[in-house]
């Protein structure tokens, strides 16, 4: 089989989605083989939902202005390596006069102008370093974005595998109910033939009221959920009639889902979106922390300018012009000595922020070991409920095709009626059968998500998933 070298499977971007991709598998023995994928590649309406969520679910069109922001703050830190160019201009009249003599008094008016240019020469690597924190920021808004979004995939997939259940159950109890309804046709027929009483007829449709409230009920809660998963997918509308009744028999080879879960335990859980923002949480702090190292060492800036003075004076007796041009050219240096204890402060805050994401980085990746520990065990007992109810469900269509003939061989009401009641089995079984695939998709498609790279990422542009 193709599954005989995954014993080393490695959690690899590049193996997992081979491995994902090729499996051949077989439920506890079963002798039907199929690809396992994910609820997607059998519900075309799923895949549309999620390629849908990238760019109109509101919790990534906020995710996404995050990541905006972090960009432009990588521009800002930047900025600090480019000189600063800049001036000022102005222009002064006054008047002067000397009280009891007016031959003393004078106009004065002149226009002034400085252009400077001032650049950053060495500040320790606290440019360089704030470049650096910039891009460890936007690094972080990517990878945020990259697990909500792998997060709200994984909702969506619950949401709409559950719908599915929902529409199997509908369909079950609308069959229920379009017997009770013919019961209830053929009792007042018999009645009009003395064969049945009024308070025959009146269990009859106390039944059918019975019958005909659980479908109102459960399509009333079936349109909510549909309402729900479009705005969890920030789409406009969900048809519930574009949602199916039925899903293929799922198959998984157990060897697969234990191989990538003894790659997460190897790995120490440092795979996941979170431990990687931690980490880079913690390179973080220790940039932070040798900035504040440097706050009290002098800091050196070059700079050149240059100046314009005009000046016009005009008195009773004369008048003068002058300008003054100045050019200069400056090394600069700015030394804070004493501040307070501020850097001293700011050199504890950024050793408390490494030791706080030390501690969650441990959390965090122990975390996803017992998820995906976790996560696999639910597999195996979803996948041993998927083979249960399809016994049941093969048991009843069994039964239903024994009373089949029965009914070609020995025509009557009490055939007629044990076939209704197969039919009737044979519907719920579906129903519970489809419910246990859904819980069981749903299942996989969590695991995978959590113990490998959720195929659905596959919807993001690479800059948030390298």
């Amino acid at each position: 089989m193709l599954l005989s070298g995954l014993s080393c499977l490695r959690v690899g971007r590049a193996i997992s989605w081979l491995a994902l991709t090729v499996v051949t598998v077989g439920l506890h023995g079963q002798s039907a083989t199929m690809v396992v994928t994910l609820p997607e590649d059998y519900l075309p309406g799923l895949k549309v939902l999620l390629a849908a969520a990238v760019k109109q679910s509101p919790d990534q069109l906020r995710r996404e202005a995050l990541v905006d922001r972090a960009d432009a703050e990588i521009r800002l830190a930047d900025r600090q390596r480019w000189p600063n160019l800049g001036g000022d201009f102005r222009y002064n009249s006054s008047q002067t006069g000397i009280s009891g003599n007016a031959d003393s008094s004078s106009d004065n008016s002149g226009l002034f102008y400085n252009i400077g240019l001032d650049q950053a020469v060495f500040h320790w690597g606290d440019v360089r370093r704030a470049g650096q924190i910039a891009r460890i920021r936007a690094a972080v808004a990517a990878k945020e974005y990259a697990d909500a979004y792998r997060e709200l995939a994984v909702a969506i997939r619950q949401s709409y595998l559950s719908l599915v259940a929902s529409q199997a159950r509908l369909r079950e109890i609308r069959y229920t109910l379009t017997l009770r309804q013919q019961e209830l046709a053929s009792a007042k027929e018999k009645q009009a033939l003395g064969v049945l009483s009024g308070a025959d007829i009146a269990g009859r449709e106390l039944e059918l009221n019975e019958a005909q409230l659980e479908v109102d009920r459960v399509t009333a809660n079936f349109t909510t959920d549909c309402r729900r998963l479009a705005r969890l997918a920030g789409v406009s509308d969900l048809s519930p009639e574009s949602i199916p009744d039925a899903l293929p028999l799922p198959r998984y080879d157990p060897a697969l889902a234990t191989a990538w879960t003894a790659a997460v335990l190897r790995d120490g859980g440092r795979h996941s979106f979170r431990a990687q923002v931690l980490e880079m949480r913690i390179r973080e702090a220790d940039l932070n922390y040798r900035t504040a190292r440097m706050r009290l060492l002098p800091k050196f800036n070059f700079g050149i300018s240059h100046s314009v003075e005009t000046s016009t004076t005009a008195s009773e007796s004369a008048v003068s012009q002058t300008a003054i041009t100045r050019d200069s050219m400056e090394l600069r240096g700015n030394w804070t000595i004493f501040d307070g204890f501020a850097t001293r402060a700011i050199k504890a805050m950024t050793k408390a922020d490494r030791r706080y994401a030390e501690a969650e980085l441990r959390r965090v990746t122990e975390e996803v070991m017992d998820q995906a520990q976790q996560y696999q065990r639910n597999v195996v007992l979803d996948a041993r409920a998927v083979e249960l109810t399809e016994q049941r469900r093969h048991a009843a269509e069994l039964g239903m095709r024994r009373e089949q003939e029965l009914l070609r061989t020995q025509a009557g009401e009490a055939s007629q009626a044990r076939l209704e009641r197969s039919q009737r089995d044979l519907r719920r079984a579906e129903a519970v059968a489809t419910a246990a695939r859904a819980a069981f998709l749903a299942s996989w498609s969590a695991f995978v998500s959590r113990v490998t790279d959720d195929p659905a990422l596959q919807n993001l542009p690479s800059r948030y998933v390298r």
